[in-house]
């Protein structure tokens, strides 16, 4: 039930902000009965750069939350030349 919503994600001074999409939650119960389906999504945000080495704080925060927000998983960098 979060689609649609804006978030942030930032580390020090560098942000990407992103709009979540439908994940094919089953919310509405079209589908058979039972406990809800979910599907897990991969989404690639942007470039992100981060100016030091070592231990920096990766912060995602809501911007425009609808519903209830999401999971997430895991936040992978890769880098990037």
């Amino acid at each position: 039930d979060a689609a649609d919503s804006e978030w942030v994600l930032s580390c020090g001074d560098e942000s990407i902000t992103f709009v979540s999409f439908e994940s094919g939650f089953d919310s509405n119960k079209s589908f058979q009965p039972g406990p809800p389906r979910q599907r897990n999504f991969v989404a690639t945000l942007g470039v992100l750069n981060i100016a030091k080495t070592g231990l920096n704080h990766l912060e995602l925060t809501p911007r425009k939350l609808l519903g209830q927000g999401f999971s997430v998983k895991r936040i992978t960098l890769t880098p990037y030349r």
